[in-house]
């Protein structure tokens, strides 16, 4: 039986169940639940706490924080490159090797890797918006680590720039959802009907996405 790694007790009037980033069982409880009413619980959810730690110790697994040391690798646009540091004034992909010149500092390297994602995206977005005849207002980079994109109803488009660190089928296929709901916002059967039209596989890309969420975490 997979039980709790912690017990939290609070004012509230249910029992909840959650599985941290890091694999753990936390459960949150009123004052007055007993512990054979919380053991209870934890019971009958036990096949959807060994799912959710299944995930979570997926996403740890593939997790790889980056460190700008000579050798380290960094996974971008779906590639794995070596760092390299070299006499050269700005970092270039070279076969296998990422080389950044001996100054490089994470924040350069940062403002690099959202330079090729916004190349990517103007070229992406473009595309499929031409397939299914949308035009987004805006499109704009966005530090979030909650959400991979989002379509405001100005129909502007912000998309993570941790996507740069996903595989471009993955990128396609955000960029395809957002571009879907500048003509609808919910997430209704034609939605998704309309996602599939361009994306007959997108259940593949939007898997990847839910077992991967940690590569928000990379800087």
């Amino acid at each position: 039986m997979i039980t709790p790694t912690s017990i939290i007790r609070s004012r509230r009037r249910s029992i909840a169940l959650m599985v941290n980033s890091q694999g753990e069982i936390v459960v949150r409880a009123p004052y007055y639940a007993s512990k054979i009413d919380i053991m209870g619980f934890v019971a009958q959810k036990q096949a959807w706490l060994a799912k959710q730690k299944a995930l979570a110790e997926q996403e740890l697994k593939n997790f790889k924080p980056l460190v700008l040391e000579e050798n380290k690798s960094i996974d971008f646009l779906g590639k794995t490159y070596y760092i390299a540091k070299r006499g050269v004034e700005t970092i270039l992909p070279f076969g296998d090797a990422l080389l950044v010149p001996f100054s490089c500092t994470q924040a350069d390297l940062v403002a690099w890797l959202q330079g090729q994602l916004k190349n990517l995206l103007q070229a992406r977005v473009g595309y499929y918006a031409g397939l299914l005849g949308v035009q987004p207002t805006a499109v704009k980079l966005s530090p979030a680590k909650s959400k991979w994109g989002s379509c405001n109803y100005r129909n502007v488009l912000h998309f993570s720039w941790h996507l740069i660190f996903c595989p471009q089928a993955v990128i396609d296929y955000v960029i395809v959802h957002e571009l879907c709901h500048i003509n609808n916002k919910s997430h209704d059967k034609a939605f998704w009907q309309q996602v599939e039209l361009v994306l007959p596989n997108y259940r593949e890309e939007e898997k990847w996405l839910k077992t991967h969420r940690k590569v928000m975490d990379i800087i």
